[in-house]
C-alpha cells in the first residue's frame, strides 16, 4: 500500500493561536478560560495572510476561510512552500461550513431599531449585498485554499457533520492512494458557537450544567495539514504517517456502545493494539459513556489522551484539532503509534491511525 505522509499542520482556534501556543499549552499542563459561549468569536486574517490574500480575495472571505488561511499561514511557517514545485495537481479537501449571515443581519437591524425591528425586516435586504453569496457557500473555503496554492487538483467540501475534517482526510488519503494526485492540502473549521449550533445543543440538553460543569463547551476552531505519497525523504522531514483512516456511517442521533464495538474491533483486527488512543469525548455524557464502554472492552488497557479542553469543542475541526495536538504532544515520543477515535451527529463514526514521526518546527 503507498504510505502517505504528513509534511506539515497548523492551527488557528480561540485558545491556540498556533501550534507553537499548543505546544506550550501542553507543556505546561494549563488550557486557556472559556469563552462565554454567547460571544461570536472575533478572526482576523493574520499578517502572513495579509501579505499573499489580495484585497478581491479578501473581500469574499467568511470567518471559517479566514481561520483556515490562518491555519495554513501556520502550517507553512514550518516548512515554506519551495518544496511543494509544481501545484496544478495539488488536490484540495475541505470540511467547513457556510457563514451564517441571515442572523447577523437580524441582529444588525435589532441593535438599530431596537423593539421596532420586527416593524421593519424589510430592510434586510439593505444590510447585505450579492458579494455575500460568496461567503454562504460551503466551497468558500475550498475556493480560498485552492487559490491559495494555485492546486488544480481536485478536491471538493465535505460535509459530514463533526466528522467532516476526518472525512476529509480520508477522501485525500483514497486520492493519494489511487495516484489520482500525490499531494493534497486538508483543512476544517467549525464555529459551534453559531446560532444554529447553540440553539439545537441547548435543545438536546447538552449545555446543561454536568456536575458543576456544561457537558460541551462550543467553541470556534481550523486545521490544515499538507499531505503526499512522495518518499519520506522528498520535501521536509515528515511530522507523521497516515496508517489507517476509517469511517463509518451510523446514522444514530447517539453512538450505541454496538456501533462503536464495531468499529473498534474492524480496527484492532486489521492494525493490532495502537500505543495511545485519543478519545473524541467532547462532553456529551451519553457519548462519552458509550464509546468508553466499547474502548475498554475492545483495547482494554490502552491509555488514552483528550485534547478537547485545550480547543473546546469546535465540530468539524475536532479531529484534525486533536491530531495537531499529538503531533504537538512533547510527552509522544516520535514511533508512537495513535488512534484518533471521531464521531457526527447523524453521520457516523471513524478512527484515523498515525505513527508520530516528529513534531512541527519552525523555520
Amino acid at each position: 500500500m503507498t504510505s502517505v505522509y504528513i509534511r506539515t499542520i497548523g492551527i488557528n482556534s480561540e485558545r491556540c493561536q498556533d501550534t507553537a501556543q499548543l505546544a506550550a499549552q501542553l507543556g505546561t499542563g494549563m488550557a486557556a478560560v472559556s469563552a462565554d459561549r454567547y460571544s461570536a468569536p472575533a478572526i482576523r486574517l493574520g499578517a502572513d495572510g495579509l501579505a499573499v490574500i489580495g484585497r478581491e480575495d479578501r473581500s469574499t472571505l467568511n470567518e471559517l476561510s479566514t481561520g483556515v488561511l490562518n491555519a495554513i499561514s501556520d502550517a507553512l511557517r514550518h516548512t515554506g512552500t519551495d518544496w511543494m514545485g509544481e501545484t496544478d495537481n495539488v488536490a484540495v479537501f475541505t470540511g467547513t461550513d457556510g457563514a451564517e449571515l441571515t442572523f447577523a443581519a437580524i441582529g444588525g437591524l435589532i441593535d438599530r431599531a431596537g423593539d421596532a425591528a420586527i416593524d421593519r425586516l424589510g430592510e434586510l435586504k439593505s444590510l447585505t449585498n450579492p458579494i455575500n453569496m460568496m461567503r454562504l457557500l460551503s466551497t468558500n473555503s475550498t475556493y480560498h485554499v485552492s487559490k491559495r496554492f494555485g492546486a488544480q487538483g481536485g478536491g471538493y467540501p465535505n460535509q459530514s457533520m463533526s466528522l467532516s475534517g476526518l472525512s476529509a482526510l480520508e477522501d485525500a488519503v483514497h486520492t493519494l492512494r489511487a495516484g489520482i494526485s500525490e499531494r493534497a492540502v486538508v483543512v476544517a473549521s467549525g464555529n459551534m458557537r453559531s446560532f444554529d449550533s447553540l440553539v439545537v445543543f441547548g435543545k438536546l440538553g447538552l449545555l446543561d450544567d454536568n456536575a458543576g460543569r456544561p457537558q460541551v463547551d462550543p467553541a470556534y476552531g481550523a486545521a490544515a495539514l499538507v499531505i503526499d505519497s512522495a518518499a519520506a525523504d522528498d520535501g521536509p522531514a515528515p511530522v507523521a504517517e497516515v496508517l489507517a483512516v476509517q469511517t463509518q456511517f451510523a446514522p444514530d442521533p447517539f453512538v450505541s456502545v454496538a456501533t462503536w464495538t464495531a468499529l473498534f474491533t474492524a480496527a484492532r483486527t486489521r492494525h493490532g493494539l495502537p500505543d495511545l488512543i485519543v478519545t473524541y469525548a467532547n462532553g456529551a455524557r451519553q457519548l462519552e459513556e458509550t464509546e468508553t464502554a466499547a474502548r475498554d472492552a475492545v483495547f482494554g488497557n490502552v491509555p488514552t489522551r483528550n485534547y478537547k479542553r485545550y480547543f473546546g469543542y469546535t465540530g468539524k475541526a475536532n479531529n484534525l484539532l486533536d491530531l495537531a495536538a499529538v503531533l504537538a504532544d512533547e510527552r509522544i515520543a516520535p514511533g508512537t503509534t495513535v488512534l484518533l477515535c471521531g464521531a457526527g451527529f447523524g453521520f457516523g463514526i471513524g478512527y484515523l491511525l498515525v505513527r508520530k514521526l516528529g513534531q512541527p518546527v519552525l523555520q
